[in-house]
């Protein structure tokens, strides 16, 4: 009795993929390995003040830019409100320094860096 060519091709398959999923289980077992189990990161109390000013900074950067997104949109719903389009104007600004000051206080606070 012959082997229907669909069970042969099967096999063949198994046979040769055999290398591949051997290769797989390997892998995983050296990706699961205690050497590369996850470390919660540990922040020093000096390392927190050092991020602080960037971190400032970004708040600051989100602020303006959630208060130039209002302005904005006031002044889509009504754009001869000539208030409105001073103070889109004026929120522009603070969202340019802010961006300003954020890459300063990265600049200025890259680990490494001697001051």
């Amino acid at each position: 009795a012959a082997i229907p060519p669909l069970v042969e091709e099967r096999k063949a398959v198994a046979v040769a993929s055999a290398p591949l999923l051997d290769s797989v289980e390997h892998l995983r077992n050296f990706a699961l390995s205690p050497e590369f189990a996850p470390v919660p990161a540990r922040i020093s109390a000096e390392g927190k003040q050092a991020q602080e000013c960037v971190v400032v900074a970004g708040k600051n950067l989100t602020a303006s830019s959630i208060k130039m997104l209002t302005f904005s949109r006031s002044l889509a719903l009504n754009p001869n409100d000539a208030n409105n389009m001073q103070l889109l104007i004026t929120q522009a600004k603070a969202v340019s320094n802010s961006v300003r000051d954020l890459l300063d206080q990265v600049k200025q606070n890259v680990p490494g860096q001697k001051h």
